[in-house]
């Protein structure tokens, strides 16, 4: 019990395991004995949702936006903050977790076969013994690759957003001079804007069959608003394409405030050397 963890962040990462191990168990228990897709959809994404958990609760996120928030460090100041000695531990416990599972798992099939149970054909990847283990090391596989989807949300979605935040913070009166916090906002706003970027790209305008080498250049000039329906660029989906469209708009606005926010510190910089 001493090694319990006893702050809040732990409590909430323990809570998060127990809650992912009952949806795991219970999911893993129907999609083996039926192979449908819901299912193995809910095993695999709570393993995502696990990651994502992880990376809020352990701090990491919070971190990782820290040490891109340059903004926060006085000017002249280069010492990054201390990152919580707890993450890597937490972070690395996480990561155990699925491989534990997926062992407690194959052992608790492997009984329940005595018993009748069988695993679904559609779940299997061969029969046998040789067949099983191929099966469960392709889970372990697809675990993993769930867990680093959810942790690549969370660096598309929640830093940039704790980023925001922190540009948005107002520092203390009797702080020292702080540098421009334009750029830690715009970059925030750059990740959060191109991932609906892409997606409103792909589902808002039809492309031609095949795969033309230019294909990625036609669909950003479809996206500015020219017409390439001659070559099979088709609005799909209005919606979407004006999606991408303000995602654009708000990237390149982001750019600039960045450009002249840069040009301002310089001239200031300058000005305090001429005098």
């Amino acid at each position: 019990m001493a090694r319990f963890p006893s702050h809040r962040r732990g409590w909430i990462t323990v809570a998060a395991g127990a809650v992912q191990t009952i949806v795991a168990a219970v999911a893993a228990a129907d999609w083996l004995g039926s192979g449908g897709i819901a299912a193995a959809s809910a095993l695999f994404g709570s393993w995502a949702a696990l990651a994502l958990v992880l990376m809020i609760s352990s701090g990491a996120a919070d971190a990782i936006a820290a040490f891109s928030s340059a903004a926060e460090r006085p000017i002249g100041d280069q010492a990054l903050p201390e990152p919580d000695p707890r993450i890597a531990p937490t972070l690395k416990l996480g990561a155990l977790l699925p491989v534990c599972q997926i062992a407690v798992g194959a052992a608790i099939a492997a009984l329940a076969s005595l018993g009748g149970f069988a695993v679904a054909e559609s779940v299997l990847l061969g029969p046998g013994i040789g067949g099983a283990t191929a099966t469960m090391a392709a889970i372990a596989g697809g675990a993993y690759l769930a867990l680093l989807c959810g942790a690549l949300l969370a660096l598309i979605t929640v830093v940039p957003s704790l980023m925001l935040w922190r540009a948005a913070r107002r520092g203390a009166p009797d702080s020292a001079p702080k540098r421009s916090r334009v750029p830690t906002a715009a970059m925030a706003i750059i990740v959060l804007a191109v991932f609906p970027l892409a997606v409103g790209t792909v589902q808002g305008v039809a492309e031609p069959g095949g795969s033309p080498r230019a294909a990625a250049y036609a669909l950003l000039l479809t996206v500015l608003g020219f017409d390439l329906s001659d070559e099979g660029y088709t609005v799909q989906h209005w919606g979407w394409l004006w999606t991408a469209r303000i995602c654009g708009a708000v990237i390149l606005v982001a750019v600039a405030a960045t450009l002249l926010a840069r040009r301002s510190a310089r001239q200031s910089a300058e000005a305090r050397r001429s005098r």
